[in-house]
């Protein structure tokens, strides 16, 4: 009976062990989840050939594939050209860059949807388990909007500038104006 009682005892303690270690694991991966769902910037990750097991909201905005049709459907070489990703493969593979298996801050194009070009800027770790490479997760900024602002500011400059040109002609006619009345007179 005791013995009994022991593994009774003991079979109770591991479920509870058990419960508490399924509930930790849905809180990270859920608390992971929602990381990779919420950034502003688009992420993208592949496996080791190439084909794309994680693909986040902002990237499904950039590109314009719905998530379903890319996940574990669609290879990195499809949404980049091919001449990009062996120049990207490269880069991130150069020691000398940002440390061997990574590069920050490279700016690319990736095709979205209907194939049109859209600049990114991006960053992109290799993933290795015990020594093996595994993936490849990237991160993209699209520059459409930056460049966008970028324009408009140029646009604001100019319109500034041409504001204060005709400003200074109002004021310079103004001062050849009260010059020239007074002139007027002494000349008569």
């Amino acid at each position: 009976y005791t013995q009994r009682r022991q593994v009774e005892d003991h079979t109770r303690l591991i479920e509870q062990e058990n419960a508490k270690n399924s509930r930790e694991l849905e809180r990270l991966v859920f608390y992971r989840k929602s990381l990779i769902e919420g950034s502003m910037d688009g992420i993208l990750g592949t496996d080791e050939t190439g084909r794309i097991v994680v693909y986040n909201k902002s990237m499904e905005k950039i590109l314009g594939h719905p998530k379903k049709t890319v996940l574990n459907s669609l290879f990195l070489n499809e949404i980049l050209s091919g001449s990009e990703v062996e120049t990207l493969l490269a880069e991130i593979r150069k020691p000398e860059r940002d440390g061997e298996g990574r590069v920050t801050a490279l700016e690319m194009q990736v095709l979205n949807k209907n194939a049109v070009p859209v600049p990114a800027l991006f960053s992109a770790l290799t993933l290795y388990e015990k020594g093996e490479e595994r993936g490849i997760v990237f991160f993209f900024r699209d520059l459409r909007e930056i460049r966008k602002l970028s324009r408009e500011m140029e646009s604001q400059k100019t319109l500034l500038h041409q504001d204060k040109m005709m400003s200074l002609g109002h004021l310079a006619a103004s001062v050849v104006h009260e010059i020239n009345n007074p002139l007027s007179g002494i000349l008569n």
